[in-house]
């Protein structure tokens, strides 16, 4: 749009024009200067009808803005005033300026009555004090603030509301959004309470489990121990009948001896190993620093010397120390390198390799070997108590070492877990988390 002229300027040539034009009638002699001097009147009194124009013009565009205004702010204050958020005007004392619609709905009063009043008189008596901490910190911080209070007038219903506020540019005034939020506060209400029947069922039901475990504990105990008095003694008998009689036996009878006797050995490891099992619950965890490498060492030297003349081979790298129970954790490392040197008996050379690293909060330690490692379609029972991969004519065992592990790392806060692939060798993870050292 072309700038339009000052109406000043207009002014200024009607001037010069009516001077002109009184020159004029006082006549001048010389028809020459007479000649021009109507000339230049006719261009400025030209030059007048087009700064009128353009004056329409601009009084037009002055108009259609002035409209735009008006329907623009009729806008505004249709989103205002029906907005289905409460907006408030407060001074600095809290008094309300302004207000649309849904505040004054909040506040139950009619508009033209909340003018001049203090919005402090309708927050409930026990946020008050909060209220007016709030409203302070609008005006001296400057930026948005949000709060949250309850409405609540006597005989009135309590409404919660959460406040956003932000003071205008001069300081003399902000400008407060007011939502509902009683609805809120009752969902959250009734899951905090969910949350807490929750947790009290939880801590019930983790009691009574923990009182089973017991009470299984203690009957596997006394069964496990209870079964090796009879054990023993057919044991003792079978062993003092062939030491007198084996020479008045077939050889038959004798191998059938030696089958009994078998059985009692079998029967006496798996009963050993399930005291074992039983007495993890109750042993306190001691927890220190352990050198995992002498840990190791330690267990493969006691490997060696059941089978000396076994080519047997252990391989460490950087084995960092670790935080546990010394003891629990020796039985992990027994269990672990017995199971990788009696799966990789078939081979020529045994070799097992043991690493470690710290990752996160935790320490991860592998042990692998080159055994006939195993099916990952039966992962699900290879840490089950009694549950064996490989049947015990192929392997001897009780299938008890692997679920003591994984119970005495568990009570360590750590993880266990194994990889591996028929005929490919197997290795076995487990963690220590870190503790304050």
């Amino acid at each position: 749009m072309k700038k339009p002229r000052d109406p000043q300027e207009g002014a200024d040539l009607r001037r010069r024009a009516e001077a002109r034009l009184a020159e004029r009638k006082k006549g001048d002699p010389a028809g020459v200067r007479e000649q021009g001097t109507a000339v230049e009147t006719q261009r400025l009194v030209q030059e007048l009808q087009i700064h009128q124009i353009e004056l329409e013009m601009q009084n037009e565009e002055l108009k259609q803005a002035r409209d735009l205004t008006e329907v623009e702010r009729e806008r505004y204050l249709d989103l205002y005033h029906f907005a289905p958020v409460g907006y408030l005007t407060l001074d600095r004392d809290g008094l309300i300026r302004q207000v649309n619609l849904a505040g004054a709905c909040l506040l139950g009063t009619e508009r033209s009555r909340l003018a001049g009043r203090r919005f402090g008189s309708f927050v409930s008596p026990a946020d008050l004090a909060a209220f007016n901490a709030f409203l302070k910190k609008v005006f001296e911080k400057g930026d948005k603030q949000c709060g949250d209070v309850a409405l609540g007038e006597p005989g009135r219903r309590r409404l919660d509301v959460h406040l956003e506020a932000t003071a205008t540019g001069d300081g003399r005034e902000c400008r407060m959004a007011v939502l509902d939020v009683t609805e809120r506060k009752k969902a959250e209400d009734e899951l905090r309470k969910l949350r807490g029947k929750l947790e009290e069922r939880v801590t019930d039901r983790t009691a009574q489990l923990e009182a089973a475990n017991k009470e299984l504990e203690a009957f596997c105990y006394s069964v496990s121990h209870d079964l090796q008095t009879p054990l023993r003694a057919i044991d003792g008998y079978s062993r003092m009948i062939l030491r007198r009689d084996a020479d008045q036996f077939s050889e038959e009878t004798r191998n059938r001896f030696s089958i009994i006797r078998g059985s009692i050995q079998k029967m006496d490891r798996l009963i050993h190993d399930l005291l074992a099992f039983s007495r993890l619950g109750r042993k306190q965890l001691s927890i220190a620093d352990v050198d995992m490498e002498a840990v190791f060492t330690e267990a493969w030297e006691e490997l060696r010397a059941v089978d000396p003349d076994r080519s047997m081979t252990l391989k460490i790298e950087g084995l960092p120390t670790g935080m546990a129970d010394r003891g629990l954790i020796r039985q992990v490392v027994g269990n672990l390198l017995s199971n990788a040197v009696k799966f990789a008996k078939p081979r020529d050379q045994i070799v097992v390799e043991v690493g470690g690293y710290r990752k996160g909060n935790e320490t991860v330690y592998a042990v692998k070997d080159n055994g006939v490692g195993f099916d990952m379609a039966y992962y699900g029972k290879l840490f089950g108590i009694f549950q064996r991969l490989h049947g015990p004519d192929e392997f001897e065992g009780t299938g008890v070492g692997l679920a003591i592990a994984q119970r005495i790392i568990n009570r360590h806060g750590g993880r266990i877990w194994a990889e591996g692939e028929v005929d490919k060798g197997a290795t076995f993870f487990f963690t220590l988390p870190d503790r304050d050292r």
